[in-house]
This record gives C-alpha cells, sequence and structure tokens, in this order.
C-alpha cells in the first residue's frame, strides 16, 4: 500500500470525526448529505456552450464567448492566434464545451481549419455550423447589455465596443441558448468576464496531455496532477482547481496572497478542519444561482416544481455562508480578509430576509418527487395570502376523508388493505396475493390492476376524492408558484453579489485543498519564492510521489543567467523525461498559488511553457511522428520569449541520426540566444560537446552504475535517478549495454561495438585553444551572473566587500585556465 495514501487516510479519518463532532445539533436535517438533491451536488452538470468568431486578418483574430450553466458567467476574448490555433484549443480544453458553435461557410463541404482541428483534438465535443445571421455585432452588443449585470456592464462597453468579433460569437451563443436550448436569462443577472490573455500562462493542449495535467495519458484522472491535488469539497472548488492547473495565474501578487492563505491554514489546523466542514455542507452554488437567473421559454412542470427548491438551497447556502463569514473574522492574510468581506456582505442578509418573509424558516430541500409536491403545499407561510390557507384547509380535509373511507373498506371488505400513492399524487387501494388468498374482490373496487405480488383497483368515491385532491392542489400550486416568481424576480435584483460569493467560495476551496494536500503526508512541501533565478533542492515529481508506493528520489534543479540552458543526457530509462517533466509540474504548482513537494524551492516568474516532449500516440492524425515533432518545434520556435520555460525531450528520434544532430543543434543554439530556461533531454552526446563554447550552457548526467562481468561478456545496469553536474564521462555506449543486458546474442553485440568504435575514431574533436577561450567566456558569465544575484540578496554595507570577494574568485578561476 503506498505510505503516502496511507498517511492522508489517517489524517482524513481523524478529519471525519471532527467534521461530524462540529455540525450543530439544531441543523443536521439541513447539513445532512441526504438532504441534497443530487442534481445540486453533481460535478457532471449540463457543461458550456462556446462560439468561436474567426476573422480574415492575419495574424488570425478571433472572438470566443462562452456561456457556462453551471456558474451563469459568461466569458469573453478576443486574440490573435498562430496557424496551428494554439490559444483557442486551449481555451477549448479549459471549458470543455459540450458544443462549440462555428459560422457556416460559403461552401459547406469544405471544412475551416479551426474545425478540423477541434475534431482532430477534442472528437468527442460537438460542433455546430450557423448561418452568418446569428453572428451579429450591434444584436451581440445589445444582448450583453440587456443580461449583463449592471456593474459588469458599464466599464466593459469600452472595451467590447472595439471587440467586433466577440461580440458576434455572444450574439450567437445567446440566440443558440434561447432557440435550441430553450433558455433566456432575466434582465441583468447574467456575469460578463472579459479575459485577457497576458494574465495566465499559456500551456498548449498538447503540453498539457503530455505533462497530465488532468488525465493520465491513458485516460484516468486519478493519476493525474488534478487527481493528485484534488481534496476539494465543493463542485466550485473542483473546477476552480482544474481551470487553474491547465491555465495559472502569472500575476505575483495573485500568487502570493493565495499562498498566505495556504499558510494561514497550515499553522491553524483547527480553522482548517472548521471550515472545510462548513463547505462540505453547501450545496453547487454555481447551479443553483444559474437556475435562479435562467427563464425557459417554455416553462416545463419540472423547472416549475425545482423553482422552490433552488429558492430553499439558496437559503441553507447563506446559513453556510455566515459560518464561514464569522470563522474568517480573525484571519490575517489579505485573500482571506477579501473573501471574509464578500461572505458578510449585507446583500446576503437581504437575500436571505426576501426569501424567509414569505416561506417558512424550518422547511429543508426534498429530493422525492412527491416530496417536492407536499412542498409545495406547505412552503409559503400562513396567513400570506388567504385563499391559500383555504386551499390548504380543504387539501387536508380531503386526506382525512380519503385515509377514513380506506379504513371503511378494509372493515367492510374483510381485507388488510394498504392505502398508496403514485407519482401524479392520486391514491388508490393495493392488496397482496397472500392477504386476499381464494378470495373474491367486492364489485365495488374498479380499475383492477394485477402485479407480481398483489392488486392495485380503485373505487368510484375515491375517484372523486382524488379529483377534489387535484384541484386543490392546483389551487395551491397557482398560488404558491406566483409567490415563488415574486420571491425570485426580487432575488435576482441582488444576484450580483452571489457570484461574488461563488468566486469566493472556490477560492476558498482551493485555498484549504492546497493545506489539506501538505497535511495529509508525511513529507516535505516548501512554499516557493519567486525572482530571477529558478533553483528546487530535493524536489520530487508530484503525481508519482503520489502514486509511487515507495518513496520517489529528490532531485535538485536550478537555472539562472550563466546556465540558462541545460543539456540533459543519460541511458534509457535513468529518468530524463521524467526530471523535466518533473521540473514543468512544480512551475505549475508554484504559479498556482501551492507550496510543492521539496526542501526549497525559488521560481522565476513564467509567460508560458513550451514544450517537444516523447509522446507514442500522435495527436495529428495522418502525420508521421518526425512531422509531429517538426510542427510542435516549430510553434516553440515562434512562440518562445526571455520568460519562457521551455523543455524538450528526444528532438530528432524519429529521423537519421546526421539530420536528428542538424535539427537538435540547431534548435539549441536558437534557444540558447533567447536567454528562455530550457532544459533540453538527449541522447546525443555530440551536442554537449559542440555547445561547450557557450557560456550559459550547462551539461547534466542521470547517474547510472555499469558494472561489467568480462568473464561471461555481461553487465549490470544500477540507475541512480539522480541529476549530477559533476564533469565525468558518459557512460559509453550505453545502448549496447540494454542489449548486452537483455541477452542480445554474443556476435551481434561484438560487430555493433566494432562499428560505433569505427565512427568514434572519426569524430573530431575542439582544439585546445577553442576549449581555453569557451572556459573563460563561462567564468566571466558566471561572475556577471553572480554580481547581478547580489543586488536583490546583498545589503548596501556588504555590497563592495562581496563584490571584492567575487572579484577574487574571479581570478583565482582566470589563473587555473
Amino acid at each position: 500500500m503506498n505510505p503516502n495514501k496511507r498517511s492522508r487516510d489517517t489524517f482524513e479519518s481523524t478529519q471525519q470525526s471532527f467534521l461530524d463532532s462540529m455540525v450543530p445539533a439544531d441543523t443536521a436535517v439541513e447539513s445532512s448529505p441526504s438532504s441534497v438533491p443530487v442534481d445540486l451536488d453533481s460535478r457532471n452538470d449540463a457543461r458550456p456552450l462556446m462560439a468561436i468568431r474567426e476573422g480574415t486578418s492575419v495574424p488570425i483574430e478571433l472572438g470566443l464567448c462562452v456561456l457556462d450553466v453551471r456558474s451563469n458567467e459568461c466569458h469573453l476574448s478576443q486574440m490573435m492566434d498562430s496557424q496551428l490555433y494554439v490559444r483557442t484549443l486551449q481555451k477549448i480544453h479549459l471549458y470543455e464545451p459540450q458544443k462549440i458553435l462555428l459560422p457556416e461557410r460559403r461552401t459547406p463541404l469544405v471544412k475551416s481549419r479551426v474545425y478540423q482541428l477541434i475534431k482532430q483534438h477534442f472528437p468527442a465535443i460537438a460542433v455546430s455550423t450557423l448561418k452568418p445571421q446569428y453572428f451579429k455585432c450591434d444584436e451581440g452588443l445589445n444582448i450583453l447589455k440587456k443580461h449583463g449585470l449592471k456593474k459588469d456592464v458599464t466599464p466593459l462597453l469600452m472595451t467590447l465596443s472595439s471587440r467586433l468579433r466577440c461580440l458576434e460569437s455572444a450574439c450567437a451563443v445567446f440566440s443558440y441558448c434561447a432557440e435550441t436550448e430553450n433558455i433566456t436569462f432575466e434582465e441583468n443577472t447574467v456575469k460578463l468576464i472579459y479575459e485577457a490573455a497576458q494574465e495566465c500562462m499559456l500551456i498548449d493542449t498538447v503540453t498539457a496531455r503530455n505533462l497530465e495535467l488532468v488525465s493520465s495519458i491513458d485516460g484516468r484522472k486519478s493519476d493525474s496532477l488534478f487527481g493528485v491535488m484534488d481534496q476539494t469539497v465543493t463542485p466550485m472548488g473542483a473546477r476552480f482547481l482544474r481551470a487553474n492547473i491547465l491555465q495559472p495565474s502569472n500575476h505575483i501578487e495573485t500568487i502570493t496572497d493565495r499562498l498566505d492563505a495556504v499558510q494561514y491554514f497550515i499553522d491553524n489546523e483547527q480553522a482548517l478542519l472548521e471550515i472545510r466542514s462548513f463547505l462540505s455542507n453547501l450545496a453547487d452554488l454555481e447551479k443553483v444561482v444559474f437556475d435562479i437567473a435562467k427563464m425557459p421559454t417554455q416553462q416545463t412542470t419540472k423547472y416549475v416544481e425545482s423553482r422552490l427548491n433552488r429558492l430553499l438551497a439558496l437559503k441553507m447556502a447563506i446559513k453556510g455562508v455566515d459560518r464561514i463569514a464569522v470563522k474568517l473574522c480573525g484571519a490575517i492574510p489579505t485573500l482571506l480578509r477579501t473573501i471574509k468581506d464578500i461572505l458578510s456582505d449585507p446583500q446576503i442578509d437581504e437575500i436571505g430576509n426576501i426569501i424567509n418573509e414569505k416561506f417558512n424558516e424550518d422547511l429543508s430541500m426534498e429530493t422525492s418527487r412527491i416530496g417536492i409536491k407536499n412542498q409545495r403545499c406547505y412552503a409559503v407561510k400562513s396567513k400570506i395570502n388567504h385563499f391559500l390557507d383555504v386551499a390548504r384547509q380543504t387539501y387536508k380535509e380531503t386526506i382525512d376523508d380519503i385515509y377514513e373511507l380506506a379504513n371503511e373498506y378494509a372493515e367492510t371488505s374483510q381485507l388488510k388493505l394498504k392505502l398508496r400513492m403514485d407519482s401524479r399524487h392520486r391514491f388508490y387501494l393495493y392488496v397482496s396475493k397472500q392477504q386476499l388468498g381464494s378470495q373474491a374482490l367486492p364489485s365495488e373496487f374498479t380499475n383492477i390492476v394485477v402485479t407480481k405480488a398483489g392488486f392495485t383497483f380503485t373505487t368510484l368515491e375515491l375517484l372523486q376524492k382524488n379529483s377534489r385532491l387535484q384541484e386543490s392542489l392546483a389551487e395551491m400550486y397557482l398560488m404558491s408558484d406566483s409567490i415563488v416568481t415574486e420571491t425570485l424576480k426580487k432575488v435576482c435584483t441582488k444576484v450580483s453579489i452571489m457570484y461574488k460569493v461563488v468566486t469566493a467560495i472556490a477560492s476558498l476551496d482551493l485555498a484549504t485543498t492546497f493545506a489539506m494536500n501538505i497535511k495529509a503526508t508525511d513529507r516535505d512541501y516548501v512554499r516557493p519564492d519567486f525572482s530571477n533565478i529558478f533553483a528546487i533542492k530535493s524536489g520530487r515529481h508530484p503525481i508519482l510521489d503520489y502514486i509511487r508506493p515507495t518513496p520517489v528520489v529528490p532531485n535538485d534543479a536550478y537555472a539562472s543567467l550563466s546556465t540558462s540552458f541545460q543539456f540533459i543526457t543519460g541511458p534509457n530509462m535513468s529518468g530524463k523525461s521524467t526530471y523535466i517533466k518533473q521540473i514543468a509540474l512544480l512551475v505549475i504548482m508554484a504559479h498556482m498559488g501551492s507550496f510543492i513537494p521539496a526542501e526549497y524551492a525559488s521560481v522565476r516568474p513564467c509567460d508560458q511553457l513550451l514544450s517537444r516532449l516523447t509522446n507514442d500516440t500522435d495527436l495529428i492524425v495522418g502525420t508521421s511522428s518526425f512531422m509531429t515533432e517538426l510542427l510542435e518545434t516549430a510553434y516553440l520556435l515562434r512562440n518562445v520569449t526571455p520568460s519562457s520555460l521551455v523543455i524538450i525531450d528526444e528532438l530528432g528520434r524519429g529521423t537519421s541520426p546526421t539530420d536528428a544532430f542538424g535539427i537538435a543543434g540547431a534548435v539549441a543554439e536558437e534557444l540558447i540566444k533567447t536567454n528562455s530556461y530550457c532544459f533540453f533531454a538527449t541522447h546525443l552526446h555530440q551536442l554537449t560537446d559542440a555547445f561547450k563554447r557557450y557560456p550559459n550552457v550547462v551539461h547534466l548526467q542521470l547517474k547510472v552504475d555499469v558494472i561489467d562481468d568480462d568473464t561471461d561478456n555481461s553487465c549490470q545496469m544500477n540507475f541512480m535517478y539522480t541529476i549530477s553536474d559533476e564533469e565525468s564521462d558518459p557512460v559509453k555506449h550505453y545502448g549496447l549495454k540494454t542489449a548486452q543486458l537483455i541477452g542480445f546474442p554474443k556476435e551481434i553485440i561484438a560487430c555493433a561495438t566494432r562499428i560505433t568504435t569505427a565512427f568514434e575514431q572519426r569524430a573530431c574533436s575542439m582544439s585546445e585553444a577553442s576549449r581555453q577561450k569557451d572556459r573563460k567566456h563561462k567564468a566571466l558569465l558566471w561572475w556577471a551572473d553572480k554580481f547581478l544575484q547580489m543586488d536583490e540578496t546583498v545589503s548596501e554595507n556588504e555590497f563592495s566587500e562581496q563584490v571584492d570577494r567575487l572579484q577574487q574568485q574571479l581570478m583565482q578561476q582566470w589563473a587555473l585556465l
């Protein structure tokens, strides 16, 4: 059993005992998980709708609109994209829409490039084409003005007025919802969010898949970064976690605020457990708010019946929100104070008062259809409506008459009759076959139906009373629904605060989840710092650290001005791919505001994560693995910036060794000039020799211990999985040794060794003068790098002394050269 998993289970069992003791006695009914309807607490709700409007300019300009029916939010963005539509595909991966709407082309049989890429990368997502009249700019602006929250519309008007493609896509989404999905919205109830692309780290869909961010390569979510980090207790928190993994923030202030909140919960375990107790009893507020704000064009019976449950869910959520706000009163971190201020907003209590003004305060949500029907009868307070009270009295008297009538039938027939009710709220009689025996049913029993275990039937008098019961029910429903509708309209005028509450709850759930991930493990996690230096001490792969039954071997990582490009070499299975993926995952976790599995961490802010990773399954259908490599590498080179993190694994493995050396060398030389932090895993040891002349290039190796046995021409390889920068010779011919290890014929091994040796003898080496020149360049860059680091870490009084010390060290190195 995984020891990490066992420690987490032990902690969670202690947590559960604590949570059970935290539920107040007077709220046991409301806090019971069984009292929450399944549809309110499901994480697999209806997914968003997305519309994409593509421009004709180069580079390509696209407008996107995502209407999230789970949160009643409308996400808008307009951006420039490449021919590979990487940013567009990232948005699709982030939101997982149920359907994507595209404008119809003049030649429908010829599919657009974006259509083809969507079907290739996301074959499970439906794509529909709409006529051009659905994409109207002016109508899109009017729709947003009408349905958007007033506080959102006013500041966005200036921005959106020039985002024509964005407005056209908004028009398509809302029009499609009204015509096809039977959904419209009350005025000023939709939260509008305009997303600027530069506020988050860009991770393309291929990189996200190869790093196993939200699902493993074989499709399992449990073995992904999302799977191992997901300790959220609310659906909002789970969705927020997924969004942050795919689109981490690169705003340092936002990251720091979240880290402060996580640190607070680590230091205050009591507050952590109590708040998670309150969070776990909240319904899916995003769905509740959406259901309250939406207004179907054709109101079905199911919708009418569920509206009261939504109000009650909102009422219960407000009680839970109040408890959380009280618990956060002593919190110091900025994020928690902001959340507390949102949850303490007087408008929240005003919504609760609006609901309590007309409805009984002791009501709880019902899950069964009959329970919901009965609830609609008695939810409204007495004396609110005189006619409603009269209808209730009639309803009660009719039910009493029905039970009395059933007792009379049982006495006169000498049968043990049971009174039952069907889903339409109609009563009928039932007797089992065992009770009836050979006795015949009285003639007054009609509509007899034989079931497996007995007989169901009714009588003329019972049908009459059922008819009277239905009339009183109809009167109560009509009057109750009018009060529900009136209350909903009042609640909708203050719905904007509930959007803030949803965001606050999701942020709080995320912070407590990050703290729980640390509390539930017995291994080191550390708060990352942010600077111009990338340094990880004893870092561990976050996914393997959780799912592996044995401890993961920790490794260090360091990159700066003088070590910005790093070759990673080592035999097959030595851990090269795992090492560079570990670096990328730790950077993502740091940008999410999470502590990371390491003893120390300093991370340089990153604008995008670019990769070329080995993958046995090609995502681009109809191309060779080498073509896929070239396409991904071309995108990488076009978009790399000095602030990017680049990881490359085995570039050129799909072509000949000569071409591989040429392509890998050219790509490496281009990346070396960018000052981006690049980790380049390769088997091509010639590259490390060829690029020693660059002062910012470092060669790292994964250690392996090879033991040769000359007696029987066999060998043994012990993998250390430890990175090293020692100047040692790499393992010679580890490919041949691997073949020898698995039992290749000796004559084949001998022949391969002769051929390899012949090639090595032809290789050219650099002159000693050239090597000395390169070492001097490297020493100068080392001095410059250390000098710049002192500006951040050394006080003014010590600066002169430290400069003299560095100069002496440089002269010592220079003398040795």
